[in-house]
Formats: C-alpha cells, sequence, structure tokens
C-alpha cells in the first residue's frame, strides 16, 4: 500500500465526508433521545421505549431487537468512537506530510525524520485510512470493492 494515497489534495476526502455523515447521525440519535428516552429495552419479542409518559412498543421481535440493540445512547457512543478513530488518522496522515515536507524541502534542519520514522507513520496512517475506508462503506457511503 502506498501512503501517498493516504493524504487526498484535492476535494472533500473520505474522512471529511465520514465527519459529515457522523455529525448527521449524531443529531438524528439526538434528535430520537429528545423525543424519548435514551435507553431502550427488550421485552420477549417486543422493544419498548421506556420513556414514563406515552412508551412506544415495537411488536416484531427481529426489529424489537434491532430497535433495542441501537437505542440513542449506543448510537452516540459508537459516533463518538468512529470520530476518534476518523481524528487519529487525520492526526497521523497530516504527521507524515509534515514529516515528508520535512524531508523534501529543509535545507539545513534541525533534525529529518528517519526513513523507519517514515515508514512507520505511513504504516499507521495506512492501516487507519483502510478502517475508516471500512467505516464509511458500513455507512453506505462508499461501495464495497470486493
Amino acid at each position: 500500500m502506498s501512503a501517498d494515497r493516504v493524504i487526498k489534495p484535492d476535494g472533500p476526502d473520505l474522512a471529511t465526508r465520514l465527519l459529515a455523515h457522523l455529525d448527521k447521525v449524531e443529531h438524528e440519535a439526538h434528535e430520537a433521545e429528545d423525543w424519548s428516552s435514551s435507553s431502550w429495552e427488550r421485552l420477549s419479542s417486543a422493544a419498548v421505549d421506556m420513556n414514563g409518559e406515552s412508551p412506544v412498543v415495537f411488536d416484531a421481535a427481529p426489529v424489537a431487537a434491532h430497535v433495542a440493540v441501537h437505542d440513542p445512547a449506543t448510537v452516540l457512543r459508537l459516533v463518538r468512537a468512529h470520530r476518534e478513530i476518523v481524528e487519529t488518522y487525520r492526526k497521523q496522515a497530516e504527521a507524515l506530510a509534515t514529516m515528508r515536507r520535512a524531508t523534501r524541502y529543509a535545507k539545513v534542519p534541525e533534525r529529518l525524520p528517519t526513513s523507519d520514522e517514515l515508514r512507520a507513520t505511513a504504516a499507521v496512517a495506512d492501516t487507519l485510512f483502510v478502517v475508516i475506508t471500512k467505516l464509511a462503506r458500513g455507512y453506505g457511503l462508499q461501495e464495497d470493492q470486493t
């Protein structure tokens, strides 16, 4: 894998699109949380929104299980975790770009990154790029490359 593909110089890159989508998912989860409680429970074949005033019951077992697992609190935790992954990728990609600029343009640098440091940073950035690509596929932002 070439680390050159990690940094996208033109247009909105995958990380930017993924962060925008995470913002949307987070907003929707907060809206659901405002409308109902943040924790839902599955009761046998039904999922019940535990809002004390007007509980909402989903009465189909597969739908109930799915709804109960994707309550707003769970979705918000996932969004936070995914956002941290994307931000870590961005930091690594920027570190790699900075290191490359230092090796290309520095006349008398105080300390140039070693080739091992460049390779290690590129490997981390590439790995994180693969991870955010898989996240983007999971959110339907990118098609499967199978």
